[in-house]
């Protein structure tokens, strides 16, 4: 209940800005020229179109939570953006606080096949799509006469937003305060080693789960570890870290995150960018010829997508298939951890809600033995 003027802005604020990107804010008018304050975004944005898939489901009843607080009711929304194409998946949204801080934030990877696509398209191209379209943003919202600009990003949004900010001329370098980024992969080597990186490494954090799997992927550096009670891959969800006061708690790197990095480092300098790109292109080929869009489709479609797969199976040689197994038995353990740990989240769900609606038959039970109870002491007296 402290604003921004009273209370700086922190670390626990910048990952709850990273996460408020996802939401879809097309139908309210966010434009570079127009704001609106949280309370009245959260009023008027669109439940149905805010619910497709779980990063953006979380936010969702996130920015509802926010309203009712005196820190964030406030803050200001400006210069909406989504984009989708058969090149990228691209979102943004600048914060502005009472204090004129500007935070931009970009979307992560949602739903959809082409932005899961760009992702693997990191580990053998620089600029992509979605970098160019950040560094576009970022020129048209920081000015000569911005105080403190922030950037951040979660998952494949770190990246965007470094990626963006590499671009950038030095003058526009300069008005960034910090980057941070949240469990994003990292740069290829090229780019890891550029002078524009270098330039402005000073400025990155780089924050990641104990067991990160995003987050190692590339080559990263300095990599500041923090504590979550999720497993595997739930790791990656920011809902899961832990905090403590107006701080991530801090951990050490897991060592199966380690042993992850070196596999998957190894596993990319094996093949050629050609071979990636390749592999890439086949693998979400399938997707397009069973008609999936989103990766809900796979379980509404998985006829069609076993059809498709055994068709584009026979047009492959044996090094992409060698290296779609080695693929599969690097994360086959983790993705195993990510759907016990949701199926377990499911069924304990349903017994709460099932356990909530016992305790509140028996409240109810109780309120009308009680009613009886008095009506006879009353009669009775009468």
């Amino acid at each position: 209940n402290r604003t921004y003027t009273d209370f700086p802005l922190n670390e626990i604020d910048l990952v709850i800005f990273s996460q408020l990107s996802y939401l879809d804010f097309s139908c309210l008018d966010i434009s570079n020229t127009h704001r609106i304050p949280l309370f009245e975004a959260s009023k008027n944005i669109r439940k149905d179109k805010n619910c497709t898939y779980y990063s953006q489901k979380r936010a969702y009843y996130l920015i509802i939570e926010l309203a009712k607080y005196k820190r964030f009711k406030n803050l200001l929304f400006t210069d909406y953006e989504y984009r989708l194409d058969s090149n990228c998946q691209f979102g943004a949204l600048t914060i502005i606080t009472d204090a004129f801080d500007k935070i931009i934030s970009f979307e992560g990877t949602d739903a959809t096949f082409e932005g899961w696509r760009e992702d693997f398209l990191l580990a053998t191209s620089f600029p992509t799509s979605s970098h160019a379209l950040a560094a576009e943003y970022l020129h048209r919202n920081i000015d000569l006469f911005s105080k403190k600009v922030y950037v951040t990003g979660h998952s494949k949004g770190a990246n965007v937003a470094l990626g963006g900010c590499m671009l950038l001329n030095f003058i526009y370098r300069f008005k960034i305060k910090e980057i941070y980024g949240f469990d994003g992969p990292g740069l290829r080597k090229e780019e890891f080693y550029s002078g524009r990186y270098l330039s402005i490494k000073k400025k990155l954090r780089n924050i990641v789960p104990e067991k990160s799997f995003v987050g190692i992927i590339l080559n990263q550096e300095n990599l500041d570890c923090v504590k979550s009670n999720g497993r595997g891959l739930l790791q990656h969800d920011p809902y899961t870290w832990l905090v403590s006061d107006y701080h991530l708690i801090r951990g050490n790197q897991n060592i199966s995150s380690i042993n992850l990095k070196e596999k998957l480092d190894k596993l990319l300098d094996s093949y050629s960018e050609r071979q990636i790109n390749n592999f890439i292109n086949n693998t979400f080929n399938i997707f397009r010829e069973a008609g999936c869009v989103t990766y809900n489709d796979i379980f509404r479609k998985a006829i069609p997508l076993y059809k498709a797969y055994k068709n584009k199976t026979k047009d492959l040689n044996e090094e992409e298939k060698k290296l779609i197994e080695e693929i599969l038995k690097i994360i086959g353990l983790d993705f195993k951890d990510y759907f016990v740990d949701r199926m377990k989240d499911k069924v304990k769900r349903q017994v709460n809600k099932i356990s909530n609606k016992v305790n509140k038959e028996i409240r109810e039970n109780n309120k009308e033995k009680k009613k009886e109870k008095k009506q006879i002491i009353k009669d009775k007296t009468l």
